[in-house]
C-alpha cells in the first residue's frame, strides 16, 4: 500500500533506511523464525535483499520470561545481527491501543516503529554481531530483570491468560444476537461456508463493539466513531482477534480445560499478527499463526454484509 506524504516525510526524518519502505515488503518475524527453525528467514535474507524485517514487542516478552533469557536472545538474533539496517523494534499492540484512546486517532506504521526503540535494540545486535559485549548488552541485562518481574506477576502470571480471554468473550457474547450467531456457526458442518460466516461474525460484532465503546465508553460521537472505524484502527483489530480467538475457543469447547501455555501460545500469535497486518506479511513457520494473520486480512478487506 503506498505511504502517503506525510507519512513518508515522517518516516525519512526518523532514519534514512525507512525510505525503502515505500519500494521494499517489510515482513514481521515470530519466534519460531527468528529461531531458524526451518529455512523461512535465511532464503527471505536473500531472495529479498531490501526487505525490512519488523521484530513486534511481543517477541521480545517471550524471550525474557524464560530465565534463561540472555542465551535465547542470542540464539533468536543470531541471524538478525548480520542484518541491523534492515531490522526493526515496534511497540505493543497495548502501547498502541493506549495511543488510539489517549488520541482518538489510527496509528500509522511509523508510530509503531519510534526511534527511541531502534535506538538500543540495534546497538545490541550490533554488539552480538561482533562478538563483543558493550554498554547496550550491559544496560539490557541491568534491565531485564525488573521486566520479567513485572511481566510474571502481571499479563504472564499463573490464570491471568485464562481469566482475560473468559472476560472477553463474556464482553461481546452478552447480546442475544451473538449468541444466536455463534449458536449458529456450532451447527454448521466444516467446510468454507462455516469460515466465511465466522468471519462474517466476527467483523459484524467488531463494529458493533467498536462503535459501542467508542461512543458510549471514550465519548466520542457516532460520526466520529464511525469516520475511525473507516480508518481500521488497533483498537477494531485487536477486537477482531480477539472475537476470532474466543470463537474458536467456543468450537473447542471454551478455555476452561486448555492449558496455561497453549493459552499464552495463542495470545503471542494474536499479537504478532495484529502488528503484522499492518505491514506485507508475516514470517512464520506457526499454521495457526499464519491462520490467525490471513483471517485479520481478510475482514479488514470485507464490505459489510447482512447475516
Amino acid at each position: 500500500m503506498p505511504l502517503d506524504s506525510e507519512i513518508i516525510s515522517r518516516l525519512t526524518m526518523f532514519d534514512p533506511l525507512f525510505y525503502s519502505m515505500m519500494n521494499s515488503k517489510a515482513y514481521v518475524i515470530d519466534q519460531n523464525a527468528l529461531r531458524e527453525e526451518g529455512l523461512i528467514l535465511p532464503d527471505v535474507i536473500v531472495a529479498e535483499p531490501d526487505a525490512i524485517f519488523v521484530v513486534p514487542d511481543v517477541a521480545f516478552v517471550e524471550i525474557i520470561k524464560g530465565s534463561d533469557w540472555e542465551l535465547t536472545f542470542r540464539l533468536s538474533f543470531k541471524l538478525l545481527s548480520a542484518q541491523v539496517d534492515r531490522t526493526f523494534f515496534s511497540i505493543s499492540v497495548y502501547e498502541a491501543l493506549n495511543t488510539e484512546l489517549a488520541t482518538k486517532k489510527p496509528v500509522e506504521k511509523a508510530d509503531l516503529l519510534p526511534k527511541e526503540y531502534q535506538i538500543l535494540f540495534r546497538c545490541v545486535l550490533r554488539e552480538i554481531a561482533s562478538g563483543v559485549d558493550g554498554a547496550c548488552m550491559a544496560e539490557l541485562r541491568a534491565k531485564a530483570p525488573q521486566i520479567r518481574t513485572e511481566l510474571l506477576a502481571t499479563e504472564l502470571a499463573p490464570g491471568v491468560g485464562k481469566d482475560m480471554m473468559s472476560s472477553l468473550a463474556s464482553n461481546w457474547m452478552n447480546g442475544k444476537e451473538s449468541e444466536a450467531l455463534v449458536l449458529r456457526l456450532r451447527k454448521m458442518p466444516r467446510g468454507v461456508d462455516q469460515d466465511a460466516f465466522r468471519l462474517a461474525i466476527t467483523k459484524e460484532i467488531g463494529d458493533e463493539l467498536f462503535l459501542h465503546t467508542m461512543t458510549t465508553d471514550q465519548g466520542m460521537d457516532i460520526a466520529a466513531a464511525q469516520a475511525l472505524l473507516a480508518a481500521r484502527p488497533m483498537i477494531l483489530r485487536y477486537f477482531y482477534g480477539q472475537i476470532l480467538d474466543s470463537l474458536d475457543w467456543a468450537k473447542e469447547g471454551g478455555v476452561g480445560n486448555a492449558t496455561e501455555r497453549l493459552v499464552y501460545s495463542r495470545h503471542f500469535d494474536m499479537q504478532h499478527a495484529l502488528i503484522a497486518s499492518y505491514f506485507d506479511g508475516l514470517l512464520t513457520n506457526d499454521k495457526r499463526a499464519n491462520s490467525i494473520y490471513n483471517d485479520l486480512l481478510t475482514i479488514l478487506e470485507m464490505k459489510d454484509q447482512a447475516i
